[in-house]
């Protein structure tokens, strides 16, 4: 008669459990031995894991496979005969369940099986499509984006699949993107293995997705957080109007303007001229701002005897609206201050569009918008009392007004040097094409030498734009200057209307031609 490990097990918890239900003293020194207490760990073992343990035998990552040590062989569960049975052609078992059968004797077979017996593959033959991410699961990696490569989490490196050594093997490829872009021995590729720079890859690596603007990115979930590459650090600068904002709340208002970066206003005429001024005479900069010691901002327009005060409330309340300019909340005021002013000459019927000479010009402006399209001699004549010149080129290419003069001649080099080389004179220039949308744009004037022109953009005053003095005048609408050391002008043109007239030089050309 055949008797099982199970059998013994069951007839000694049948005895135990006798002895303990009935109560009686059972002397059990006969035995040798002395019972602490009762086992009540192995009543709750499935029958498996009774003879396993009985055994000693030890588990493995596939259930119904166990290792004995002693003997250095897997024994497989047999449930319906309640044993296990020696498996001799296994020599490997995966944590993950899978398992390796194999000749001891002869290293090249190999075959590789799932938990329920399945093949998978064999050593030294092809795989069969779809199995390398069969195999992965086997060994516990993840999939990537990358066909049949592989990301080991506890070497922490990438892998794929080696038929002849019959294992993963490390890859030279140090990163994946999810987009299929990989990092392979310092440089970077596109998922067509394509050659990329770094800062596309790293991009690609943190999520941000490309903008029209050149080397400009954003959060894919957040269209308010923007990012540019810094090339010192080698890493993302976060910015955009949600940062702006969070900077410029915390910020105190102290009068003093450093950089500044235009918002979504139309108003780089007013951002222009007040930095401008702000580098080019500080003194005359300062009346026209007043922070008390509450944090209320008041500016002072002393071409039209205004003034208008801001509470820190209020400039808190503009600067979440995330419209207005970034980098320093009290350029902020001086745009609230704008706005005032031109409600009110909007509401008081004092607008014109079509004297620019004006202090009360405007372009185009909306009930959401009052301060979209000026020039930056509206701006400085209002802020300063003092008189500005305007340089403009014309269609017709032989003439250009001086103000609303018709003169002969083109804005070129030899015609705007005097101006541009006076420093007494704060300059203004603006650029058609110089912003997404196609219209003119205004900056500020820096400097020049032979060939290139320095310009301050209010898109982000902290960097300087080198030109070409030819894309310079290939592309130069007009040019505002003033002298600031000229005395104030409480007779500024306020007129609706322009008078443009043609200059004795102009006439005498004009008549020559006709009469030819």
């Amino acid at each position: 008669m055949e008797i099982k490990a199970l059998d013994i097990i069951q007839q000694q918890n049948s005895s135990f459990a006798s002895s303990s239900l009935s109560g009686s003293n059972v002397d059990v020194s006969m035995w040798g031995i002395e019972i602490l207490g009762e086992d009540t760990g192995s009543s709750s073992l499935s029958d498996k894991e009774k003879v396993a343990k009985m055994e000693g035998y030890v588990k493995t990552g596939n259930a119904n496979l166990y290792y004995c040590e002693e003997k250095r062989v897997y024994y497989r569960w047999d449930e319906r005969k309640c044993k296990f049975r020696k498996e001799k052609d296994i020599i490997s078992v995966l944590d993950t369940g899978y398992y390796i059968k194999g000749d001891k004797n002869n290293l090249d077979y190999r075959s590789l099986h799932n938990p329920d017996g399945g093949h998978l593959a064999t050593k030294g033959q092809p795989l069969v499509y779809g199995t390398a991410d069969k195999l992965a699961k086997a060994y516990g990696l993840e999939e990537t984006s990358i066909y049949e490569l592989y990301y080991d989490k506890k070497e922490k490196c990438y892998k794929t699949w080696d038929s002849a050594k019959f294992q993963f093997v490390k890859s030279p490829i140090v990163t994946v993107n999810n987009d299929g872009s990989y990092q392979l021995d310092g440089k970077f590729y596109n998922e067509a293995g394509e050659q990329i720079d770094e800062i596309a890859f790293k991009a690609s690596q943190n999520g941000y997705l490309k903008t029209n603007e050149p080397g400009v990115y954003c959060n894919s979930t957040n269209s308010d957080i923007y990012y540019k590459w810094n090339k010192d650090k080698k890493c993302f600068d976060e910015f955009g109007p949600q940062i702006d904002m969070q900077e410029l709340l915390q910020q105190k208002s102290d009068g003093v303007i450093s950089d500044i970066r235009q918002g979504d206003k139309g108003d780089c005429w007013l951002l222009s001229s007040v930095y401008g001024l702000t580098k080019h005479n500080n003194e005359l900069y300062k009346d026209l701002i007043k922070v008390d010691e509450n944090g209320n901002t008041t500016i002072n327009l002393k071409g039209v005897n205004r003034s208008y005060t801001i509470t820190k409330e209020e400039l808190d309340a503009a600067i979440r609206t995330k419209e207005y300019a970034a980098g320093d909340r009290d350029i902020v005021a001086f745009e609230i201050a704008f706005e005032r002013f031109r409600k009110e000459n909007v509401e008081q019927n004092k607008i014109t569009g079509k004297n620019f000479m004006s202090l009360y010009y405007i372009e185009g402006y909306s009930e959401n918008d009052y301060l979209y399209g000026g020039l930056p001699r509206n701006a400085v004549e209002v802020l300063t009392g003092k008189k500005v010149t305007s340089l403009i080129n014309t269609a017709e290419g032989e003439y250009y007004l001086q103000d609303n003069i018709v003169k002969l001649g083109k804005l070129d080099e030899k015609l705007l040097n005097k101006y541009l080389n006076n420093q007494n004179n704060l300059v203004f220039v603006s650029l058609a094409d110089a912003d997404p949308l196609g219209d003119g744009h205004a900056f500020v004037f820096k400097s020049q030498d032979e060939n290139h022109v320095y310009l301050i953009n209010p898109y982000d005053t902290s960097q300087t734009e080198k030109i070409t003095k030819e894309e310079f005048y290939s592309k130069l609408l007009r040019i505002d200057y003033t002298d600031l050391s000229s005395p104030f002008n409480a007779k500024l043109a306020n007129s609706r209307y322009l008078n443009i007239v043609d200059s004795e030089e102009v006439r005498q050309y004009k008549l020559k031609n006709k009469a030819e």
